[in-house]
């Protein structure tokens, strides 16, 4: 994969498609929409025809993007915890954060947070963006709740809690806001039991 991506350096659009490529990395690895991508990466038609040729994503009629786990883990691997993880990270921060408080939970909004919560699994150990992902999946547990849809923000605050918890403890502020954020929700969507576990 290494030698396709030099070779796809070196064409037209070439570089569009390296930046999109990385973005790609750190997303959802499935069905992902080109509406989002062209929110998040300038040049995305460009560069998703050049990947497309080069066979390193696949487009279905709806203009839907599937990558390969494994190359998402050969890109990550190769860009590291460096400046350009970074800039990936905030760019798509940047635009879930846009799309959620729209007020509006529109299909882009629900993809949107398929998208966050893959991409925070590969910044447990990423201190520089450690208070930037936090803050958002709190944040985007409450806009969900605003949404109604308790169901999604609960799975946002279980899936979650088990990030606050390892990177930075137990008893730390933030893992016990979440806690206490996944104890409402159990709550509200009846899971009695659930709750107890938590509190």
């Amino acid at each position: 994969w290494q030698v396709t991506l030099e070779r796809i350096r070196e064409v037209e659009d070439g570089e569009s498609a390296i930046r999109l490529i990385n973005v790609l990395a750190y997303l959802n690895p499935d069905n992902i929409s080109i509406t989002l991508l062209c929110h998040i990466c300038d040049d995305t038609e460009e560069g998703s025809k050049v990947l497309e040729t080069y066979s390193m994503i696949s487009m279905d009629r709806n203009n839907r993007v599937d990558i390969h786990r494994l190359v998402q883990h050969v890109l990550r691997l190769s860009l590291g915890l460096g400046e350009e993880e970074v800039w990936i990270t905030k760019n798509i921060i940047g635009f879930l954060k846009s799309e959620f408080i729209k007020g509006e939970y529109t299909e882009l909004a629900r993809e949107c947070m398929s998208h966050g919560l893959h991409l925070f699994q590969f910044q447990r150990n990423h201190v520089p963006l450690m208070k930037e992902t936090h803050e958002y999946l709190f944040n985007l547990s409450a806009y969900l709740m605003e949404f109604g849809q308790n169901m999604d923000a609960l799975k946002i605050a279980k899936d979650s809690l088990p990030i606050y918890e390892s990177t930075n403890g137990a008893n730390h502020l933030q893992t016990l806001q979440m806690k206490f954020r996944l104890a409402e929700l159990y709550h509200f969507t009846k899971n009695y039991s659930d709750r107890k576990s938590v509190v």
